[in-house]
């Protein structure tokens, strides 16, 4: 939108206040410099008539003192009212004042001679309100001046009166003598009579008018001279940076990617502060970016390590799973060749009790006891490396698990720094957020499988040290027992004399079958329990997987929204 139609606009903020003021200044002129041109006129017109009428006191003055005197010392002339028309008669001071005045009203002065005592032949005349209230006014103040502003057939008057006091004895002796007088009580400085000038200032007014008209005409033209040069200024110097401010502002407010962009920054102005405060922001916004970039780009990294990772371990738990179900197998045949042993043991001492008839069968017997006994000692050798070897594969899992732990404490770091910096951009940033909250979630997730993970192995571990334990004392009873069968077999060449202790021998034979029995069955229990932690933690490496993968598309995503982004 134009400035020019934009009432929001800077330059109408700007522009408005100052038509404002001067359109107030303006109006209060167009009031007051009239009326002080006015009030000057009348002020001067009150000084000119008041010069007038000293103008006029000091006439009548000399006429009194060097024309009347002479005249009526040196002739039979005398001084009149009516002396237009009679040769013998001259004019009185008043009179003379009077035919002056009239003499000089064409040239727009008008002076009057009036008194509230007047003379018979101008008894008739009738005081204004002006005339009257100016003698009583000038009675008390005979040295002030009473003045008065009227109109007078549409045209403005200053009306000026001043007193016209006795000043002299010989006016107060021929007041006081005069035949027609109306008052023969004067005194030295009363108020005889009111000299009024008149004054026309209807010029002076109309050149008030016109001269507030051209100080007027000359403000409105300084107004309008000031709104354009606001303008011209405003357009150059403060528009055209607030486009370019304005429009890098839409650009990011629309989804620009562009973070290279700058404004011009030059100056030393308010616009200038802020165009480099809005580049500062850009350029902390595409270092932000940067850094979110970067650590989009280890996450991935993070997640192909952390999926080769799971792949081996789900490749080492397979592998476990069938060493443990081979381990299951051969306890189970150990279990089979122990009860073979307890038959054969229970045939022993069947056959020892019969007779020495059965010495030769005895000795066949105890010859086959010696070699299962032989064999179960070598099946609970190879049980117990079976079982060895799974403890190293568990160590060797909790090794992976180490690993995967510290890539989900990374991941887990990792985010919660995003999140950080999510935060910090405000609203940009509130898709990274949500990603990196899942990416927590996820790094959480896999730390937690991988707890649980190590707990089983732990419980592997130890059933695995429990069986090699079990696997020992087997052995050495084992080798107790071939022992004994030796003896036994060394004894049977005078198996005649020795059956009770044959007897004795098959007794403790059994115990020892029974015992080892027991183990074998505790055995095949724990390696049950062992298969059964295989196959959760092989469940765990597969949850792991899937975890790991949904870590791998948030990574690409988030790698995706970062690349929309210009940085170089």
């Amino acid at each position: 939108m134009s400035v020019y139609f934009n009432p929001g606009s800077l330059f109408w903020k700007l522009a408005i206040p100052v038509i404002a003021l001067f359109t107030v200044t303006i109006i209060a002129l167009g009031f007051y410099i009239p009326d002080q041109i006015e009030l000057r006129a009348v002020e001067g017109a009150t000084s000119a008539s008041r010069q007038t009428a000293k103008q006029f006191k000091v006439l009548r003055k000399y006429y009194v003192q060097n024309v009347l005197k002479k005249v009526k010392a040196g002739s039979d002339m005398k001084p009149a009212i009516n002396h237009k028309d009679d040769p013998k008669a001259f004019p009185l001071p008043a009179t003379m004042i009077h035919d002056l005045s009239a003499l000089l009203k064409d040239e727009g002065t008008t002076v009057n001679l009036y008194s509230a005592y007047p003379f018979p032949n101008r008894k008739s005349r009738v005081l204004d309100s002006f005339q009257s209230e100016a003698w009583d006014y000038l009675v008390n103040n005979p040295e002030g001046v009473y003045v008065a502003q009227t109109e007078k057939d549409g045209k403005p008057i200053v009306r000026v009166a001043v007193a016209d006091t006795m000043v002299a004895d010989g006016c107060v002796n021929c007041h006081n003598s005069h035949p027609d007088t109306p008052k023969a009580d004067w005194k030295l400085g009363d108020v005889r009579g009111i000299l009024e000038i008149n004054s026309d200032i209807s010029e002076q007014v109309v050149a008030s008018m016109v001269t507030g008209k051209k100080i007027m005409a000359a403000l409105i033209a300084t107004l309008l001279v000031i709104v354009a040069s606001i303008y011209l200024v405003y357009k150059r110097v403060i528009a055209r940076k607030l486009s370019a401010l304005d429009d890098s502002i839409q650009d990011l407010a629309t989804g620009s990617s562009d973070l290279t962009r700058r404004l011009d920054d030059t100056g030393n102005d308010e616009i200038s502060s802020l165009a480099r405060g809005f580049n500062t922001f850009l350029e902390n916004h595409r270092a932000f970016i940067s850094e979110i970039a970067g650590s989009a780009q280890q996450l991935s990294e993070a997640s192909t390590a952390m999926n080769t990772t799971t792949i081996q371990a789900r490749e080492h738990s397979s592998e476990q799973k069938n060493q443990i179900g081979q381990v299951a197998a051969a306890v189970h045949e150990m279990a089979a060749s122990i009860q073979e042993v307890a038959k054969n043991t229970a045939s022993a001492d069947e056959s020892a009790s019969k007779s020495r008839k059965e010495t030769l069968s005895g000795l066949q017997v105890v010859d086959d006891n010696i070699r299962i006994t032989n064999t179960l000692s070598d099946e609970i050798g190879k049980a117990a490396e079976v079982i060895q070897s799974l403890r190293t594969d568990s160590e060797s899992i909790g090794t992976v698990l180490d690993v995967i732990r510290g890539i989900s404490e990374q991941t887990n770091l990792l985010a919660l720094n995003a999140a950080i910096e999510a935060a910090r951009a405000g609203e940009h940033g509130r898709g990274f957020a949500v990603v990196a909250d899942e990416v927590r979630t996820l790094a959480s997730k896999t730390q937690a499988s991988t707890v649980e993970i190590q707990e089983m192995i732990e419980r592997l571990q130890q059933g695995a040290d429990c069986a090699v334990s079990v696997m020992d004392k087997g052995m050495d009873t084992v080798e107790g027992s071939v022992k004994q069968a030796a003896q036994t077999g060394e004894t049977l060449k005078s198996i005649t004399a020795a059956v009770n202790h044959i007897s004795e021998i098959n007794a403790q034979i059994a115990c020892a079958i029974e015992e080892q029995s027991t183990v074998a069955e505790e055995i095949n229990k724990n390696v049950v329990e062992v298969d059964n932690l295989a196959r959760r933690g092989d469940e765990s490496s597969v949850n792991i997987a899937q975890a790991n993968e949904q870590l791998s598309q948030l990574a690409e995503n988030l790698t995706k929204l970062v690349s929309r982004y210009k940085l170089d």
